[in-house]
């Protein structure tokens, strides 16, 4: 049987999975990780109502929190979370770069270098090599504001994987007690 933390933590990990495949559309990968947000952080508080009848839970939880408080991914994610929640919704900051090449004539070719920042990207998508005669390469690449050097897919998965040792310890720990403890 599936522990509810567990499966909270599926939930996170499919709107991470999402986050994947909805890259190269901003506003919907904005959603997905707004949903992975909260999804994320809900596992430690379905956790918490699911084992807190159970011997030992409480005083390993405590010593979980302070880990999860000294990690810099988890804490800004649940910073994030709450902001997202409370304040106003994240966006995270899209970077794009795009490399065109089209040939007007057998002696005459045009390349196109180009890096920018955007909110939105309005007509990169109908860009082809249809309508430009050549090649299109767009690259999207998606980054917090005050959390520089790492992509927000990285960083969301290392939140990921540190929530499953987290679910995967307790669930080792404490889940054969779970029902005989209530």
């Amino acid at each position: 049987m599936i522990t509810n933390t567990r499966g909270k933590l599926n939930e996170a990990k499919y709107f991470l999975k999402r986050m994947k495949e909805s890259y190269s559309q901003i506003d919907v990968f904005g959603y997905n990780l707004r949903a992975f947000l909260s999804a994320a952080r809900s596992v430690t508080f379905i956790m918490q109502k699911e084992f807190d009848k159970v011997s030992g839970f409480s005083i390993w939880y405590a010593c979980k929190q302070t880990e999860m408080k000294a990690n810099p991914v988890m804490n800004y994610l649940y910073e994030q979370r709450n902001q997202t929640l409370h304040v106003r919704p994240i966006q995270p900051k899209a970077k794009i770069t795009v490399n065109a090449t089209a040939t007007v004539n057998s002696s005459f070719t045009i390349c196109l270098v180009g890096t920018g920042e955007a909110i939105q990207t309005v007509g990169i998508e109908s860009m082809s090599s249809k309508t430009l005669g050549g090649n299109v390469e767009t690259n999207i690449a998606y980054s917090f504001i005050d959390f520089p050097g790492k992509d927000v897919l990285t960083i969301c998965q290392e939140d990921v994987s540190e929530l499953e040792k987290i679910v995967d310890e307790c669930e080792s720990k404490f889940g054969s007690l779970l029902y005989t403890e209530k």
